[in-house]
């Protein structure tokens, strides 16, 4: 599994920007925010002020999916939500 990151820029409370980075983002001196290299653009990316970092495993969230995913009932007549049979 490849890890990485999603970097969330905030502004009032709501999210304002989102870039993913393949490497863990680097504090800035200051502590103030952190510099990265956007996956897409393969540019270095400072940001400063209310920022956020979620890492993750590539491949994991499809695995989630997988799991919650309920198998249909072999019976056609039963509506799989409900686990009942249909008129």
């Amino acid at each position: 599994m490849q890890q990485f990151y999603i970097v969330t820029m905030w502004s009032g409370g709501r999210v304002n920007k989102r870039w993913k980075t393949l490497e863990e983002p680097e504090l800035l001196a200051q502590g103030t925010g952190v510099r990265f290299t956007d996956l897409d653009t393969k540019l270095t990316v400072q940001v400063i002020g209310s920022v956020s970092v979620e890492e993750y495993e590539h491949g994991l969230d499809e695995l989630r999916r997988a799991e919650d995913v309920e198998i249909p009932p072999e019976d056609a007549g039963e509506d799989p939500l409900r686990g009942e049979r249909l008129p």
